[in-house]
């Protein structure tokens, strides 16, 4: 059959795919499919939207159960985080008694010579819940508490009369700093060993605030972390000893997007006095 030219109107062969007067391309010939063609097409359509469907379900169940593995990794991070470092926990803060308050040597209202003698590397600090304070890093610790960035000493009128440990999900060995995956878990984790630890030296705190402690595990840390509950009340999770002269604290808290664990010694007459406790106290993340 010829075909006719749409520009200029010439007949051609049936076969023909260019116009031969002015070679403009030829229209497509229209083929008519048998049967047997048209059903291979339609089975051909029908596996494509099959595995299309197939595979879009393969990638939502895949979802789902990397969800599923993460959390149970989650809770399985932090249940071996609560009890990992239970002996070292132990060790640390073993030697401090509800009578007497003493760690690696210090006891309260040592001046800074007897200070700098135990820790010689001890530097002055810009810690904001002290007016004056030294910092000792990790690696000048008598003994090991793991996570532990650095240890704040505070002090007013040149004598020692706070302790102040700040934990960061990074562990250091020797000078090479390694990072640990799942690390909010493995800080919530720590976070109740030292509670554990501190309940069986000091028995149950004095105040405590957890108001998330029913939720699960992976909303509980996203609302910690958030700072605020759902009704917008402040999600800082503390508990509180009284040991005589001496307040123990611990906080698990949310700042700048971040948890923060927070170890606390004061010289409760000292704290207590409005002259030894700096402005910086006021801020809603350091007023646990």
């Amino acid at each position: 059959m010829d075909r006719k030219c749409n520009a200029c109107g010439e007949l051609n062969r049936g076969d023909a795919r260019f116009c031969k007067n002015c070679g403009s391309p030829l229209p497509a010939i229209k083929v008519k499919l048998t049967q047997q063609e048209l059903a291979h097409e339609k089975q051909v359509k029908k596996f494509w939207r099959n595995m299309i469907i197939g595979l879009a379900v393969v990638a939502v169940a895949g979802y789902f159960l990397m969800f599923y593995i993460n959390r149970a990794k989650a809770a399985s991070t932090a249940e071996q985080y609560s009890t990992k470092y239970l002996s070292a926990d132990d060790m640390a803060f073993g030697t401090i008694k509800p009578g007497a308050f003493v760690f690696e040597g210090l006891t309260w209202g040592m001046d800074i010579n007897d200070l700098k003698r135990i820790y010689p590397y001890a530097i002055a600090s810009n810690d904001p819940d002290f007016k004056q304070s030294l910092m000792v890093e990790q690696h000048d610790l008598k003994t090991q508490i793991p996570h532990a960035n650095f240890m704040s000493l505070g002090l007013y009128n040149g004598k020692l009369y706070a302790l102040k440990f700040e934990f960061g999900e990074n562990e250091v060995f020797a000078d090479q700093q390694l990072r640990i995956p799942f690390k909010d878990d493995i800080m919530y984790g720590r976070f109740t060993g030292l509670y554990t630890i501190f309940k069986k030296f000091f028995g149950d705190p004095a105040v405590e605030q957890y108001p998330e402690k029913s939720m699960e595990l992976r909303k509980k840390i996203a609302v910690i972390k958030s700072g605020a509950m759902p009704d917008g009340s402040p999600a800082n999770v503390y508990a509180g000893w009284i040991l005589k002269d001496t307040k123990a604290e611990l906080a698990f808290f949310g700042y700048d997007g971040k948890l923060h664990l927070t170890i606390r010694f004061l010289n409760e007459p000292l704290w207590d006095n409005s002259t030894a406790a700096p402005a910086a106290q006021q801020g809603n993340f350091r007023n646990f």
